[in-house]
């Protein structure tokens, strides 16, 4: 958790954690595991606030570049397992997988199957 702070990674840190992947998880599944950790850290800081210790951020910035829908776009010459991690981050309404083949262009979406 961060102060709000004028440039980028700036701010004072309040609270962090740690998210346990498997390298399996889904778009949604990733961003269940996000919320449900926001959650919890803003909790934790509202039952300390006011006596919430802050710590100064050390380091370089950090920043990533906004997600475009090409990002999403699948390589026919490579195979499922080289692309997993693309298939898997991402999001069917905003920015789906998807391939052109002789013209046309395809969404391809995957689905953890239920046991």
């Amino acid at each position: 958790m961060l102060e709000v702070a004028e440039k980028v990674d700036e701010g004072n840190i309040y609270l962090r954690s740690n998210i346990q992947l498997d390298g399996k998880e889904l778009c949604e599944e990733l961003r269940s595991k996000q919320a449900a950790t926001t959650f919890d850290l803003i909790s934790q800081f509202l039952e300390k606030y006011p006596n919430c210790e802050a710590m100064e951020q050390v380091g370089h910035p950090s920043f990533y570049r906004k997600r475009k829908p090409d990002d999403s776009r699948l390589d026919l010459d490579k195979s499922i397992r080289e692309q997993f991690n693309l298939l898997r981050i991402c999001n069917y309404s905003d920015w789906p997988a998807f391939f052109e083949y002789d013209g046309a262009e395809y969404i391809l979406k995957i689905e953890r199957k239920l046991s």
